[in-house]
C-alpha cells in the first residue's frame, strides 16, 4: 500500500511540475481559432482571442526593446479598445494611421504580421505574447495606467524626428518608464 502511495505521489509531482514549468516557459501552445484579426472584438476579461493576442504582442513587441515596458505598452491598447474613441478591435487601434509608428512602415509592417506564436522563437516576442495574453484578461483593478492612451519615445523622436516630445503631449506625462512618457486626457486621432 505505501508503493502505491509513493508511485502516485511522484506521478503528481510530475504533473505539477510539468504544468509549472510550462507557465514559467510558455512553451504550451495557445487554442488555435480561425478568425481575421480585423474582425475580432475582444471583451476584455474573457479567454483572448489567438488572433488578437497576436495582434497586440506584435505591436508590444515593436514599439520597445525594453521588456520592462511591455506591459505598459499592452494596457495603452487596452485602455484604447475600452474607449468609444478607438476602434473596438486590438487590429484597429494598432493599425489605425499614425498610431504605433512601426506599422507605418509598409515593410516592417509585414514583416510584424508574419510574426506568430509560437513559431517565432525571438524571446522578446514571446514575452509580448504572454504579455498580450496577461493584459486581455487581467481585471481594471491591475491597470496601472488608468486613462492612459498615448505615450511617445524621447530618444526616437530627436533621433528621428528632432522633436523632443509630439504636438499632442501637453503638459508632464502622467507616467514615465525609461524614455517613455505616457500621457492621458489626449484627444483620439480624427
Amino acid at each position: 500500500m505505501d508503493t502505491i502511495r509513493f508511485v502516485g505521489a511522484i506521478f503528481l509531482f510530475a504533473i505539477v511540475t510539468l504544468a509549472i514549468g510550462r507557465a514559467c516557459t510558455g512553451d504550451e501552445q495557445p487554442s488555435q481559432r480561425s478568425s481575421p484579426p480585423d474582425t475580432v472584438v475582444v471583451k476584455v476579461h474573457d479567454e483572448p482571442n489567438p488572433e488578437a493576442v497576436q495582434m497586440m504582442a506584435r505591436a508590444i513587441y515593436s514599439e520597445s526593446n525594453s521588456m520592462t515596458s511591455f506591459e505598459y505598452i499592452g494596457w495603452v491598447i487596452r485602455n484604447r479598445l475600452q474607449s468609444p474613441n478607438y476602434p473596438s478591435t486590438v487590429a484597429g487601434v494598432i493599425l489605425q494611421n499614425y498610431q504605433f509608428s512601426a506599422f507605418n512602415d509598409p515593410g516592417r509592417r509585414q514583416e510584424l504580421m508574419s510574426m506568430s506564436y509560437p513559431q517565432t522563437h525571438i524571446t522578446e516576442f514571446r514575452r509580448a505574447y504572454r504579455m498580450a495574453e496577461y493584459v486581455l484578461t487581467a481585471p481594471d483593478s491591475m491597470n496601472p495606467l488608468p486613462g492612459v492612451t498615448h505615450f511617445y519615445m524621447e530618444k526616437t523622436l530627436r533621433e528621428k524626428y528632432g522633436k523632443d516630445r509630439p504636438a499632442w503631449a501637453k503638459g508632464d506625462p502622467y507616467y514615465s518608464h525609461g524614455q517613455i512618457r505616457f500621457h492621458r486626457n489626449v484627444r483620439p486621432p480624427s
